[in-house]
């Protein structure tokens, strides 16, 4: 293996799941490496990782109802296509010399492809309660680094003392880096106002945006009180309907389906009001 490699990430589905890897991403490319993205090009991967700059190879794949049993066989159905689809593409391009999984079903086609191929692989788990997607592919990952103490027991092997790895969460230098100046002056908000930043992930949180919606009067009565928004794109019309802001309360009430600048959105915000999530809490 020469010193610099070429590493196949896959992670989708929520920004959960993607901003970390992209965090890696940036320092894996910072560090002179090639890295390669395998995802859904329908998903928020297909728009967040080729703005990144970073090559996207899509898949398409489905998770399974565990309610419903039989949408497995749609589920292995569509893994094993892109299984077939990824080792078509890397007998063109070349095998890479790792790849890492960052959660949901995703990685499931990328990893079992890295199995049979002989090419090592890395998990990264997130969350303090591991997703199936992860659990399913740790017996033959290298490593499982791990963000938070809760996590390892569902990894650790017998006689394995350091296949679980504690990392904690990777965090995007657009994060680490927000301005406050620059932030307050993309949304139009004076240096002496207060700034509520109001978000639920990604996908956002049904509750969060129902309280908040209901608050609006109270919090528009406080006249140096600005607020930013973010829905999650299922949310957006119904907290736009929700809220029926005037053109007047516009000017202090923004609401928007995602945050992309969201590193200047922290730095400017004084209080944030948000759901628990893993990258979130990192």
């Amino acid at each position: 293996m020469t010193d610099k490699m070429t590493v196949a990430i896959a992670a989708g589905g929520t920004a959960g799941h993607i901003n970390p890897a992209l965090a890696l991403a940036e320092e894996l490319r910072d560090r002179g490496h090639h890295v390669v993205f395998v995802g859904q090009s329908r998903k928020l991967e297909g728009r967040l990782v080729p703005e990144a700059g970073f090559d996207f190879v899509p898949i398409t794949v489905t998770g399974f109802d565990r309610s419903r049993p039989w949408t497995a066989l749609t589920s292995l159905w569509r893994v094993s296509k892109a299984k077939r689809a990824l080792a078509r593409h890397f007998s063109k391009v070349g095998k890479p010399d790792a790849a890492i999984g960052f959660g949901a079903y995703v990685e499931v086609p990328l990893l079992g492809w890295c199995k049979g191929a002989g090419v090592p692989y890395l998990l990264h788990e997130q969350n303090s309660v591991p997703g199936l997607a992860n659990k399913m592919m740790s017996s033959h990952a290298a490593r499982v680094c791990i963000s938070v103490p809760a996590a390892r027991a569902v990894f650790e092997r017998e006689g394995y003392p350091d296949h679980v790895l504690m990392t904690g969460n990777p965090v995007r230098r657009s994060v680490i880096e927000g301005d406050r100046a620059r932030g307050r002056e993309a949304l139009g908000v004076p240096e002496d106002a207060v700034l509520l930043l109001v978000f639920g992930g990604s996908l956002g949180a049904q509750h969060l945006n129902e309280r908040v919606a209901s608050l609006k009067s109270e919090l528009l009565t406080r006249e140096n009180l600005y607020i930013l928004h973010s829905t999650g794109a299922d949310g957006f019309e119904d907290t736009e309907r929700a809220l029926a802001l005037t053109s007047d309360e516009m000017k202090r009430y923004r609401v928007q389906p995602y945050i992309d600048n969201m590193g200047d959105m922290l730095a400017a915000a004084d209080l944030v009001l948000s759901r628990s999530g893993a990258s979130s809490v990192a």
